[in-house]
């Protein structure tokens, strides 16, 4: 596993998602305080581009007789890895064709690729 160039297959997935035109480019902010504890809004992160897309519900099948369907769709975030990405936390937030959008796990993936889970507010 040590031999796996992952910056390299960052890139693959990254210039693929670039051919095809789903990448959108989203501007990622943070909450946060001041020096003297004051709630600041809106606080610049950083800007990248990422695939937006929803998974869909599951069905789960046990060895026996049981099965369970999730029905749950998942508002998810897919984002190559780079220093810029490193700088996204839980809870950053960011609006997306005019519905905002709030970052619940980072989801990092051996250092290749950021899938998120997000939360629409």
């Amino acid at each position: 596993m040590s031999g796996i160039n992952r910056a390299k297959i960052s890139q693959r997935i990254y210039k693929q998602l670039y051919r095809k035109g789903l990448l959108k480019e989203i501007r990622i902010l943070r909450n946060g305080k001041n020096a003297y504890g004051e709630k600041l809004e809106d606080l610049y992160v950083t800007t990248i581009n990422g695939y937006y897309y929803r998974e869909k519900s599951k069905i789960n099948i046990s060895p026996g007789a049981a099965a369970t369907v999730t029905a749950n769709c998942y508002d998810k975030l897919l984002i190559a890895y780079s220093e810029e990405s490193k700088k996204i936390k839980k809870d950053d937030y960011f609006i997306l064709d005019g519905a905002e959008f709030r970052i619940i796990d980072p989801n990092n993936i051996e250092n290749i690729v950021l899938d998120m889970y997000l939360d629409r507010m």
